[in-house]
């Protein structure tokens, strides 16, 4: 029953605001969709099959385009991917010590120990070019805190 009525209240929320809801086939139709997966398709992620990330994918651009569908086509791209790296360095099997380094790696411009990293910091390197300086920099550091609570989790 609760999760009836939670999708009640987000649907009416929704509804009573004028958003639009998108439905799975037409994000997974969209522009968001094609360019993300065009994207993808360039990683070098070692061995993570496309297979795996395809849960992934659809979370990000499910959540880009819901959350971000009132910004520009470029930044809900950009969400979408960021949100693949960020579900990715949770779920696959990113290594303690890449996580460690991570930011100190980030702050001096090195490269970083996983390739999921290193797509990350090119993603928060971007940041700025989508947001409000003061959104772009709570973004990094949220990110740099998402970073060392899942080396938290991971070591404990």
């Amino acid at each position: 029953m609760q999760k009836g009525l939670s999708r009640y209240i987000v649907t009416e929320f929704f509804r009573q605001t004028g958003l639009s809801i998108p439905t799975e086939q037409l994000v997974q139709n969209g522009p968001v969709w094609q360019q993300v997966i065009t994207e993808v398709q360039t990683w070098d992620l070692r061995d993570v099959s496309p297979v795996r990330l395809q849960k992934h994918i659809v979370t990000g651009v499910n959540y880009a385009v819901t959350t971000f569908g009132h910004n520009r086509l470029d930044t809900q791209i950009h969400t979408a991917l960021f949100t693949v790296l960020c579900l990715c360095i949770d779920d696959l099997e990113v290594d303690i010590a890449a996580l460690e380094e991570f930011v100190s790696r980030f702050q001096s411009g090195t490269e970083q120990l996983h390739p999921v990293l290193t797509l990350l910091v090119e993603s928060l390197r971007r940041v700025p070019d989508f947001y409000h300086p003061y959104a772009a920099s709570a973004i990094v550091a949220g990110t740099i805190h998402f970073i060392n609570c899942t080396l938290f989790d991971k070591q404990y």
